[in-house]
């Protein structure tokens, strides 16, 4: 963007408020000059192993490194231009989003010594919850929680009953 004169310094000449989010496979290191896909990343991360049955790693079903990368860095910007009246440059990348949002994951391996399982083989800490198949093949996404009125369920058909 720089080489078309689209830059963070060029533009933010013109307007000092520009917040600019620049997003890219990875941050500086070993592997920025990669080009990398939401997918490869959720491999490389670790999301697609905590979110897939135990040993067939499937992707969150979204690109969800895609939408969060830039995500929290430019709202913390936007909320300090408030303050200050500038804007600033924001850089994000793919992986080390995906690291964050592994993050609880690696912190349970380094407390305990053990690897979280997979989502489906897991034992959850909080609220109890999943996908239950019912009459007429419909399916609903039950879950109840050890505080009171803590018990909620929703159709996923759409169906108001």
């Amino acid at each position: 963007m720089d080489k078309l004169g689209l830059g963070y310094v060029a533009l933010s000449r013109v307007n000092p408020r520009l917040v600019y989010a620049s997003h890219k496979g990875f941050l500086p290191g070993p592997y920025d000059h990669r080009t990398a896909l939401d997918e490869v990343v959720q491999m490389m991360g670790g999301l697609a192993y905590m979110t897939g049955p135990e040993g067939r790693p499937l992707s969150a079903g979204t690109s969800v490194n895609d939408i969060m990368g830039g995500m929290f860095g430019a709202m913390a910007a936007l909320a300090q231009r408030e303050g200050t009246g500038r804007g600033q440059e924001v850089p994000s990348a793919l992986f080390e989003n995906n690291v964050f949002l592994v993050a609880q994951h690696m912190m349970q391996f380094a407390v305990t010594g053990q690897a979280a399982a997979p989502m489906p083989n897991r034992i959850f800490a909080w609220a109890v919850y999943d996908v239950f198949s019912v009459k007429n093949g419909e399916q609903i996404f039950w879950w109840w929680s050890p505080i009171p009125n803590g018990h909620c369920s929703a159709t996923l058909s759409g169906s108001p009953r």
